[in-house]
């Protein structure tokens, strides 16, 4: 964002006075987080984990002014996750701007939306001056730094892009991946949370499918970081997907319809639980079904989905050699070759359902099957790649 030339002016005041009186080292920012929670709606910290009178202490503003005369830097940064949930913000930056202070405040935005009414311009809240707009009005060098998924629409507001982070090719490969910078990221601030994490062969799939559900990029690959201290990155990626339950679109609908969404959203989610309840009491009621997917259930990697669409889409299973089956399914290497042409083979055609949970199965027992994982390890050291080796395209 650029600086105001009043901020150029007080800084370079600054340091020169520091520099004349030969100090070689003295404060520039002082970070300053004045409440001990952020807003809790992340997975990203372990505050969430901290029993409730641990997360509502605060420091009081008289506190906050005393740290940042100790301090003496021109400039403060107000962080922490949310600083606007702090209950005295207001008179924390005024009391600071009395001081001749500059002053950030650092939001990532999660609670800009829900709550418009208390924090923007003074049309949406005819009845009382809204705070932010009264904070904007007692300094004109006054700025907000704010991290959001989505453009706020505010007056004078400035967008800066942060693109994502490059991932690796390979979700297994270890050397590729120590080299992709959102792997790069992950790694740097798990350690920083505990030292002994480190990426091998166990781990790296999980940090790359999490690093890729999180969409590379960086913020939130740090927030996610910092939970290893506690929870693996196999246990991070399936919690993953249970903290983002409603997609991004919805998250930034206008207001009015994100509750019918979410509701509507959440009672397709009940229609498919109940068809998977009804699908397995049809499973359960069948001898023969039953049979059958008690023996698939006991190969490591099969699990509900997997034998569920194995016994609907494929009741051939079984009754076929494992070439013609492989043939029915999908999954075997057809050639593409043409007069003296010898192109690359390839899998296509087939059931794509199956084959598709079939990927999925593999990709689990690869890890955890001991027979799949050395069929797996032959086939990478032949040179195979890992979705080939894993039965993908």
């Amino acid at each position: 964002m650029p600086v105001p030339i009043s901020q150029m002016y007080t800084v370079a005041t600054y340091v020169l006075g520091k520099k004349l009186r030969g100090e070689k080292r003295y404060p520039l920012v002082l970070m300053l987080e004045p409440l001990f929670r952020c807003n809790l709606a992340c997975a990203g910290c372990g505050k969430i984990q901290y029993p409730g009178h641990i997360l509502r202490k605060n420091l009081s503003p008289e506190q906050c002014f005393k740290a940042v005369d100790e301090c003496g830097a021109p400039m403060v940064s107000i962080c922490g996750g949310e600083p606007l949930i702090y209950p005295k913000i207001e008179e924390l930056v005024e009391g600071l701007l009395k001081q001749r202070r500059i002053v950030y405040i650092c939001t990532n935005g999660m609670f800009m939306r829900r709550k418009m009414k208390d924090y923007l311009a003074a049309t949406y809240s005819p009845v009382a001056e809204p705070l932010l707009s009264r904070l904007l009005s007692a300094s004109t060098d006054l700025q907000l730094l704010v991290t959001s998924r989505a453009v706020l629409h505010l007056s004078g507001e400035h967008e800066f892009l942060v693109g994502p982070l490059a991932l690796p090719g390979e979700p297994d490969d270890e050397e590729a991946a120590r080299a992709a910078p959102a792997v790069a990221l992950f790694v740097s601030r798990a350690q920083a949370a505990k030292r002994d994490f480190e990426l091998t062969a166990a781990n790296v799939a999980d940090v790359v499918a999490l690093c890729t559900a999180l969409d590379a990029l960086p913020l939130a690959i740090e927030l996610a970081a910092a939970r290893v201290k506690i929870l693996s990155p196999g246990e991070l990626l399936a919690r993953f997907g249970k903290r983002l339950e409603l997609p991004a679109a919805v998250q930034d609908a206008p207001e009015p319809l994100r509750d019918q969404l979410a509701e509507h959203i959440q009672w397709l989610r009940q229609q498919l639980a109940e068809v998977d309840d009804d699908l397995q009491r049809l499973m359960q009621a069948s001898p023969v079904w039953r049979a059958r997917e008690d023996l698939l259930r006991t190969i490591p990697g099969i699990g509900p989905v997997t034998s569920a669409t194995l016994l609907s889409h494929l009741p051939e299973l079984g009754q076929l050699d494992r070439k013609a089956i492989a043939k029915l399914v999908g999954v075997a290497p057809l050639n593409h070759d043409s007069g003296t042409l010898r192109g690359r083979r390839r899998i296509w055609g087939g059931r794509a359902a199956v084959r598709a949970v079939l990927y999925m199965a593999a990709l689990v027992a690869a890890r955890h099957n001991p027979s799949i994982r050395r069929f797996y390890e032959r086939l990478r050291a032949a040179g195979k790649p890992g979705k080939v080796a894993r039965g993908g395209p």
